[in-house]
């Protein structure tokens, strides 16, 4: 099921944050506790957006200290959510994906939690044929 979605990514740093990927994730009462499993998150080109794979996008520059890069799209959610309440969490300088990376992988920072969204609670209605 698409949803759309609108992401904005912040510098915090003092520093310029190089090229990086976005990811969505979702949890649902279906999965186990604490666990999440990347969403296909199909966005729109931009001059700032690279749409990538429809997995990730990716920024198209550098962002400066303070720039912000807005994002737009979709996020697939699969069908047997279908019903349920879902919780959706973007993710920028991901590591989904990456499997043998280090945790921080790109950016090592102080508080390597600094790059997730706050969630959101998403109810997926129930289709009719």
């Amino acid at each position: 099921m698409p949803v759309p979605v609108e992401l904005v990514v912040r510098n915090e740093a003092d520093v310029l944050a190089g090229v990086f990927k976005v990811s969505v994730e979702y949890s649902s009462g279906s999965l186990s506790p604490g666990q999440a499993f990347t969403v296909p998150f199909i966005a729109d080109e931009s001059e700032d957006v690279d749409p990538g794979d429809g997995l990730y996008a990716f920024t198209t520059h550098d962002l400066e200290p303070g720039e912000e890069i807005t994002f737009t799209g979709v996020v697939l959610i699969p069908n047997e959510e279908q019903g349920r309440t879902v919780t959706v969490t973007a993710i920028a300088d991901s590591c989904s994906g990456e499997e043998f990376t280090e945790a921080t992988c790109r950016v090592a920072e102080f508080n390597e939690d600094n790059n997730r969204s706050e969630s959101i609670d998403i109810d997926v209605p129930n289709f009719v044929d």
